[in-house]
Parts: C-alpha cells; sequence; structure tokens
C-alpha cells in the first residue's frame, strides 16, 4: 500500500499538492482554500484522463477553418483563445469526477452543485461583479470547500485500489468523512425545507 502511494504520488503530485496546500495549519482563508482544492481536482483529472471534445487532427483542421473567417489582424489572437478549446471544462471533469460518488457528494443536487462550483471558481478567477451574485460567500464557501475536499479524498481511496464496499465501509467507520458527509446531507435537508410550500402537508398526504 506504502509503494503504490509513492507511485500514485510521483503522477499526481501537482493535484496532491494543491490538496496538501488546503490543509495547512493555520488555515487558508476560505477562498484560497477552495481554489486549492478546485485546482487541485482539475489538475488530478488532466492527469488522469486525456479525453478531448474531438480527436486532436479534427480539432486542427475544424480551427484553422474558424480562424480563417477573422480578418488577418485578429486571428492571431483568436487562435489563442482556441488553443484549449478541445480541452475539457472545469463543469463537464466535475460532472465526471462526481459521478462515481454521487451518492455522497451530488444526488438530485448535482447539477446546482456542479454550477455553484464553476460559478464561484470563475468569480474568484476573474472578480467579474455580473457572477458575484452567483459565487458562494461565507458559510457557503466554507461548505463548498468541505464538498470538494471530500470529493478529493475519495478519488484517493479510489486510486489506492479500494473497492466501492471498501469505500463504503472506510466512509461509514472514519468519523472525519462521516462529519463531511453529515454536513452536506444537513445541507440539502435544509435546502428541501426551505424550498417546501406552505401547504406540503396536505400535498404529502393527497
Amino acid at each position: 500500500m506504502i509503494n503504490r502511494w509513492i507511485g500514485i504520488y510521483e503522477e499526481y503530485k501537482d493535484a496532491f499538492n494543491l490538496y496538501f496546500l488546503a490543509q495547512l495549519k493555520p488555515p487558508l482563508s476560505w477562498s484560497v482554500k477552495f481554489m486549492s482544492l478546485v485546482q487541485g481536482l482539475e489538475a488530478y483529472h488532466r492527469t488522469k484522463s486525456d479525453e478531448k471534445y474531438m480527436e486532436d487532427d479534427k480539432f486542427k483542421v475544424e480551427r484553422k477553418k474558424v480562424i480563417k473567417q477573422f480578418p488577418k489582424k485578429d486571428r492571431n489572437w483568436f487562435g489563442a483563445k482556441l488553443n484549449y478549446a478541445n480541452q475539457l471544462t472545469l463543469r463537464d471533469r466535475m460532472k465526471k469526477m462526481i459521478a462515481p460518488f454521487e451518492k455522497y457528494i451530488g444526488g438530485e443536487r448535482e447539477p446546482q452543485l456542479i454550477n455553484y462550483i464553476v460559478d464561484t471558481r470563475n468569480y474568484l478567477t476573474h472578480y467579474d461583479s455580473k457572477l458575484e451574485s452567483k459565487a458562494a460567500k461565507g458559510e457557503d464557501l466554507y461548505k463548498l470547500g468541505i464538498k470538494l475536499e471530500l470529493l478529493f479524498e475519495l478519488h484517493f481511496l479510489d486510486l489506492m485500489g479500494f473497492s466501492e464496499e471498501e469505500i463504503d465501509s472506510i466512509v461509514t467507520k472514519n468519523r472525519k468523512l462521516q462529519w463531511k458527509c453529515s454536513l452536506i446531507l444537513s445541507d440539502v435537508e435544509a435546502e428541501n425545507e426551505t424550498s417546501q410550500p406552505e401547504n406540503s402537508e396536505v400535498q404529502e398526504e393527497n
């Protein structure tokens, strides 16, 4: 197990170092911790998967077609904008990373959660006033960071070779993981309560 961890660390060190940065004592600010975790997860998925939207050769052909539609003076600028257009977006990467562990992280709220993560990352990257109302702040930002931290740790267990049943057992027995899952569950329950109509009891009886 130790040898496997050493081998995995060498392969995923960029992602792991961002995770460990978020564990520093005294703790980082919630915004810095969130950014460290979301960048780490993005780096993790980029290392684990070389998936792209289309084959590289096809993308190069399509890229040239698009660039040729622009005036010559703008082609270099626009070409640079397209350099990473074939890479998966953070939104798509988060979908793929949450999918194996949606019972802990996502569930029915997965689309909203991913939107929240992406909007918060974009706001904390660009500080665009148009995104400010969509970004997590205060306690919500703290909870969002906990969710990303849990997602990272579940992928650690998967990388180490634990089966789905073994991961279930570890989550059940580990107090820290239990606390993170319960925090997410209480967050979901609170949201469900606030979203119920006033006559919910009558509707449930019907």
